[in-house]
Parts: C-alpha cells; structure tokens; sequence
C-alpha cells in the first residue's frame, strides 16, 4: 500500500519523506514478524507442555515451571517419618563416607584439621544428595538447580563449621573426631530441613520410581 509520504505529499514522494517512509514500513514489517515469532512460540510451548504433561503424569493444565500450592505433593505424617528415617540413614552413610576420608587423609598427610574436613565434606555431600534426592524425596527436578540450592547451604554451612571446628581444636583443644562427630549432627538435622522446605518443597515424589509406586498404588485399590 502507499507509504506515509505520498499520503502527507499528494503523492509525491520527495527527499524529506522518504526516510520517515522507510522507517515507517521496517516498524510495520518488525511488527509483524514479532507477532509471528510470538505466535509460533505460544503454539511450540503449549505442545511441549502437553507432552511433559503426559510423560510424567502431572496433574492440573498441562505443565507450568511453578505449580500452584494445591498441585504440590504434601507428605503427610507417615510419609514424613519415613522421609526422616531415610534421611538419617543415608546421612550415616555420608557420615561413614566423611569419617574415613577424614581418617585417610590425617593418615596420609601432615595436614592440620580444616582442609581434611573440608575435602571429606565435600565428598559427603555429594554422596548424601545423590541418595536422598532419589530415594528420599524422589525429586525429578532440575539436576544443576538443585545442586545449586544446596550449593547455596555449604556456602554459609562450610565456613562456619570449619571455624567453629579449627577454633575448638587448634584453640580449645578439642579432639578432631568429637569436634566432627558434633558438627555432622548438626549438619544433619539443619540439611533435612533446608532440603525438605526448600530445595525439594516443590518437586517431591515426581521422578520415576515415584509415578510406579503411585501406579502400584492405585492398582491395589
């Protein structure tokens, strides 16, 4: 159709319009373009969410990168316990995992408390999200977003206790393994509940292991 110069000049298109004409038609042709691209995307998203929808059997609309409060599973008493119970034993065995690559190194090195406490945490942590994230809250959330909210917890959990423990043994003259044995405590119960009510409050018992016990579930009743 006719540009705005020959609607503004009777049309005659002269030298004072015609840039005002071709910026006038590249925003009409962005416009548009923008739309489609918009158009296309609303289509591509309302697909994938249906398929993600139907392979990990989410209630509600298909799937929404935050659910609502209702859609989210809520552990009741008995659930809870177990989750507790397995928390524990997996922290033992993190615990276990702690210890001996607490024990190798002061064997191994002439390396003072805090750098063979921070190298077995480290491996710990590791070993205790790997389980828990499967089999105690049974989360099929993001891998690398998970890790770092946990990440988040050591960065104020790490330095803290290996303060705490270097100023007890090198200051107070505490023995190493009391001083290790009272701060995994104190990181069991303080993880449970930042995993429980914050790294995994929104994704338990959606991984797979969780949909087949559900299935079992509701297949005996």
């Amino acid at each position: 159709g006719p540009g705005p110069c020959h609607r503004l000049n009777g049309g005659r298109c002269g030298p004072g319009f015609l840039l005002p004409s071709l910026c006038f038609n590249f925003y009409a042709f962005q416009t548009k373009k923008t739309e489609k691209i918009t158009k296309n995307f609303v289509l591509y998203y309302s697909y994938n969410s249906e398929i993600i929808k139907q392979k990990y059997n989410l209630p509600g609309g298909g799937y929404s990168v935050k659910k609502s409060r209702s859609d989210v599973y809520t552990p009741d008493a008995r659930e809870t316990k177990i989750q507790i119970f397995k928390f524990f034993l997996f922290s033992v065995s993190a615990g276990i995992v702690e210890t001996v690559s607490f024990t190798v190194l002061k064997l191994l090195t002439r390396w003072t408390y805090w750098p063979c406490y921070l190298i077995a945490l480290i491996l710990s942590v590791l070993w205790n999200f790997t389980w828990n994230r499967e089999f105690t809250f049974k989360s099929a959330n993001n891998v690398p977003m998970a890790m770092f909210k946990v990440f988040l917890f050591y960065c104020v959990f790490t330095p803290a206790s290996t303060w705490w423990g270097n100023m007890l043994t090198d200051r107070a003259g505490w023995n190493d393994y009391v001083v290790l044995g009272f701060t995994m405590c104190i990181n069991l119960t303080t993880e449970y509940l930042y995993d429980r009510f914050f790294v995994y409050r929104d994704s338990m018992n959606t991984n797979k292991r969780a949909q087949q016990e559900r299935k079992k579930k509701d297949a005996g009743n």
